[in-house]
């Protein structure tokens, strides 16, 4: 039987992090209730929120989507670029909130953590 990290996710064979599959699920659920209670608010939509919590829902889904057809083999980098899209959306949704934008930094640095020298963002 696979051996469990703190992630949820089984152990790579090749001995790298795994991919951080429950804190994925993690960012895709708060992403779901964010749009919930941005549904359910008398405010008009005008500024677009719940087309970007969709856009950032899925992108954490195709995430999810490419690792898991990698198995537990080396999980591709566009699963990574998925990730990465999501948690920018969700990034720039939270900005200004100051207990969301919280709960959303300590998300991501878990999942930062998690993810491979070779699939972080360049520094310039």
């Amino acid at each position: 039987m696979p051996s469990r990290t703190e992630t949820g996710s089984a152990a790579s064979p090749s001995g790298e992090r795994p991919f951080p599959r429950a804190l994925v699920r993690d960012l895709q659920g708060l992403v779901r209730l964010l749009y919930r209670v941005e549904q359910d608010a008398d405010v008009p939509d005008t500024e677009g929120r719940l087309d970007r919590l969709e856009e950032a829902g899925r992108a954490f889904a195709d995430a999810l989507t490419f690792a898991q057809r990698a198995g537990t083999g080396k999980v591709p980098a566009s699963a990574w670029a998925w990730v990465a899209k999501g948690v920018r959306l969700l990034r720039e949704l939270v900005a200004g909130q100051s207990e969301m934008e919280n709960l959303v930094r300590v998300a991501i640095a878990a999942l930062e953590k998690a993810r491979p020298v070779s699939e972080r963002p360049k520094s310039a």
